[in-house]
């Protein structure tokens, strides 16, 4: 599964080994609402996660705060589907 911002142009399969892959993308426009995608996720769990994040906000906020939602959305990602998959 791809969370990504709206440059999508080389998320495709062409781009991944193996024939039989698939590539869900899902455009989220800031690291709220991709957050907020992970906790409703419903459906097959995937095997990857790739984010894409631009910040064009970065300069908005304080010192650090962008770093520490990345690393709450990664937190977030891993309880999600790492649970049942040690290959986390």
């Amino acid at each position: 599964m791809n969370i990504w911002t709206s440059n999508t142009k080389y998320s495709s399969t062409k781009y991944i080994d193996g024939a039989n892959k698939t590539v869900r993308k899902e455009i989220r426009y800031d690291i709220k609402s991709a957050k907020e995608f992970i906790q409703n996720f419903e459906g097959d769990e995937p095997d990857i996660v790739v984010y894409q994040v631009t910040c064009n906000d970065i300069e908005k906020q304080a010192n650090g705060e962008t770093f520490s939602q990345l690393d709450d959305l990664v937190n977030t990602t891993k309880n999600k589907f790492c649970a049942k998959n040690q290959r986390c």
